[in-house]
């Protein structure tokens, strides 16, 4: 997400959607209770914003318009880390809505960095949701959440 805030400049509530449990497959399995961001009309959770059910950023060629600032998700696309009391899987996904394609084999190794990159942003949204969870105790809208975002990860022009 910062990397669209501050390279791409573009606002939080452009691209980002807050998802009520159970409008996301796997959610519940898949996150842990830091992503859940408490609001006046429940906990929700952030995703990217779909439109006419495909990514947002996809143009009408298929083709990310966002690509050298796009999400870490979409940038270890089609791997998936999924957590649980087992320990981390690995998992390859297609969702119908995303064009992506990755092209090429990855090695343990790569795989690995990947992990380790997705579980530090991981972590840096768990740390942002858990500051606004802390200062707003639930008592805010939705809608303020995007300019708590963009107030902490900068930029946001458009």
């Amino acid at each position: 997400m910062r990397r669209i805030v501050t390279e791409a400049g573009l606002h939080p509530r452009r691209f980002v959607r807050l998802y009520a449990a159970g409008e996301i497959e796997d959610l519940v399995a898949r996150e842990g209770q830091e992503a859940w961001i408490e609001t006046t009309q429940g906990v929700r959770v952030m995703g990217l914003r779909r439109h006419a059910d495909q990514c947002l950023f996809l143009d009408e060629e298929n083709r990310c318009c966002v690509y050298a600032s796009r999400p870490l998700n979409c940038r270890i696309y089609p791997i998936d880390y999924v957590y649980g009391d087992n320990g981390t899987r690995i998992k390859v996904r297609h969702p119908a809505w995303c064009g992506g394609k990755r092209r090429g084999e990855l090695s343990r190794e790569d795989l690995l960095e990947l992990a380790r990159r997705y579980n530090a942003a991981s972590d840096e949204t768990g740390r942002l949701v858990a500051r606004w969870n802390r200062t707003t105790s639930g008592r805010a809208k939705p809608t303020d959440f995007f300019g708590f975002l963009k107030a902490n990860v900068g930029g946001g022009r458009r």
